[in-house]
């Protein structure tokens, strides 16, 4: 991506709420956010516990919105 071609922002809708991060034309197209309370869980596609002592929760429902300014808004649910 270029200066004419980029992602304006970049949104994550979680369980608590949301985020979002602006980028400036010429930045790389990432972004990191922090998770806390009910939403710091291990994210997985997949049931990770065998047994009754299992300590992980398995949560599914984010979703990532990105705006391109060429080709408009993306979504990802994970």
């Amino acid at each position: 991506m270029d200066g004419e071609h980029h992602l304006e922002w970049i949104y994550l809708y979680t369980f608590r709420g949301g985020q979002i991060k602006f980028i400036a034309p010429g930045d790389k197209p990432s972004a990191i956010f922090s998770l806390a309370e009910s939403d710091a869980y291990v994210y997985c596609d997949r049931a990770v516990c065998k047994g009754s002592q299992c300590k992980f929760n398995c949560k599914r429902g984010f979703t990532a919105y990105a705006y391109c300014n060429r080709h408009g808004l993306w979504k990802n649910m994970f």
